[in-house]
């Protein structure tokens, strides 16, 4: 019977964060509500596609996402927000792919794990945790799974793969210290919001 708890327990984490578990069906949906349509909106006006780089506001987003929803539900919401914003917004240039998608949502889940996992609290631990998501998200999402998708799907100049890589992380590097200084200033900002209980 314990071990039933401990499992439900586990999987209820899988999908919620910490600040959701304790809430009602109402208010998991309404969360969930306001983060979708927040996706949708970012991923429809919120970007500005400069050949094969794209600055937008999503990685912080999804980050955000990941921290207040959790995991699963953070990964689902980020892809249906890109899905959506992509075709709502008229294709922002380019041909669609679900590989964008997917590198938010694993964005998401990334934050979600980080900020969960590491189990000890306090303003330092945040700014710590707030980093490893930052490097995290650069070199997974940004470098690991969006340049590769990006070369074989918008590399107009023909470039090398190398080169290729260098102009665009040039410039992409830009773009993700933006998204990071964000998340480095609200996320603490919504953690000092008492009704909120987000407790991090």
């Amino acid at each position: 019977m314990e071990k039933q708890k401990t499992n439900k327990s586990k999987f209820r984490k899988f999908l919620f964060s910490e600040l959701l578990i304790g809430k009602n069906t109402t208010h998991k949906i309404a969360y969930i509500a306001i983060f979708v349509a927040l996706n949708v909106v970012v991923n429809t006006v919120g970007s500005i596609p400069l050949g094969f780089v794209q600055f937008s506001l999503t990685l912080f987003l999804s980050s955000l996402t990941g921290i207040m929803v959790g995991p699963l539900f953070g990964f689902s919401i980020c892809f249906i927000g890109d899905t959506l914003g992509y075709f709502i917004g008229g294709g922002g240039g380019g041909s669609w792919t679900p590989w964008v998608g997917i590198s938010m949502g694993i964005a998401a889940v990334l934050s979600a794990t980080i900020i969960h996992l590491i189990p000890f609290k306090g303003k330092n631990w945040l700014y710590l945790k707030l980093f490893l998501i930052c490097v995290a998200t650069f070199f997974i999402c940004t470098y690991a799974i969006g340049t590769p998708v990006a070369y074989y799907y918008w590399n107009m100049r023909g470039l090398g793969y190398k080169e290729f890589v260098i102009a665009r992380i040039s410039v992409q590097v830009w773009n993700n210290l933006i998204n990071s200084l964000l998340l480095f200033v609200s996320v603490p900002l919504l953690n000092r919001i008492k009704p909120l209980q987000i407790n991090l």
